[in-house]
């Protein structure tokens, strides 16, 4: 066998937070990242043009699709919950909308111990991964990697809903992702000049050039998430963890405890009890789906 290529960090999964994270630590020329992705590379047309998430959900070359157990709340039906095995995750696969997580969820995760997590913790990385033109800048950010754009159109039908919840009492919120989160409006997108901006068109084709960062299978980025060997060398590794199932190097939310990784003896980077403690499980045989415990 031939000796095994070195790297500084490993990123295992290249998912929204995968992308960024390998573009991030690549900012550093001295620091050699593998970013490692089991799904196929975002060269689908559907997941560029906005409207294509219809059939990339659906698709299990860009999907996982995974269903919810049947819940009585939902009249017994069993939900699609489809996650992106994709470059980009699910922020090439979804339905572009961009909304932040409820400010209470995050001091409420701080409170529970999550020290850095409060609201008034992530507003800055917030601000600082957002290009958008309109709002107040002490809540938005405007040079950001990843655009996020208002409404191009109204619509009358639309105009009248806004107007319906008005009369209901539900205030009009020109941005909702400002100072507060109630109220009633159009959404916005994470669209550049008509295209979806995934994670991956944000972070990771800037960074694609850079000499020190590579992807499973070569400088050709043909992912798979087979044939690639490779190691460490300062043993970091990374595995990014959205609310779904993920490779067993991840940790899981019901046991957020540092663990090592009988492969290489890395210990994984982070702990993290309190945020496993407000997590949920929702299951399905021979898989689980976890969500924050105060999310929708």
């Amino acid at each position: 066998m031939a000796e095994r290529e070195r790297f500084d960090v490993v990123v295992v999964g290249a998912g929204s937070a995968g992308c960024a994270v390998a573009a991030r630590l690549s900012e550093d020329p001295t620091t050699r990242v593998l970013l490692l992705e089991a799904g196929p590379e975002d060269k689908n047309p559907w997941i560029h043009l906005p409207i294509g998430y219809y059939r990339t959900i659906f698709d299990e070359r860009t999907a996982r699709t995974y269903r919810t157990e049947p819940e009585e709340g939902v009249a017994g039906r069993s939900i699609l919950w489809p996650r992106g095995r994709v470059l980009g995750g699910c922020s090439s696969i979804n339905g572009l909308a961009w909304v932040r997580g409820q400010a209470e969820d995050y001091d409420h995760w701080r409170q529970r111990g999550c020290e850095g997590w409060s609201f008034a913790d992530v507003l800055p990385v917030f601000k600082r991964l957002e290009s958008y033109a309109d709002g107040d800048p002490q809540w938005r950010g405007r040079d950001g990697p990843l655009a996020v754009s208002g409404p191009r159109h109204r619509m009358e039908l639309l105009d009248a809903f806004v107007a319906a919840a008005n009369q209901a009492g539900i205030p009009t919120n020109p941005d909702y992702n400002g100072a507060r989160q109630e109220g009633v409006g159009y959404f916005q997108l994470s669209i550049r000049n008509g295209f979806r901006c995934s994670a991956a068109v944000a972070y990771l084709r800037p960074a694609r050039k850079r000499p020190n960062l590579e992807g499973d299978g070569s400088r050709a980025w043909s992912t798979g998430g087979a044939g690639r060997s490779g190691r460490s060398r300062r043993a970091r590794s990374c595995s990014p963890r959205g609310p779904s199932p993920r490779p067993s190097s991840s940790c899981s939310p019901g046991s957020a405890r540092r663990r090592i990784w009988p492969s290489t003896g890395s210990p994984s980077a982070t702990t993290c009890p309190g945020w496993a403690a407000t997590c949920r499980t929702i299951t399905k045989p021979g898989s689980s789906i976890a969500a924050p415990g105060r999310s929708p």
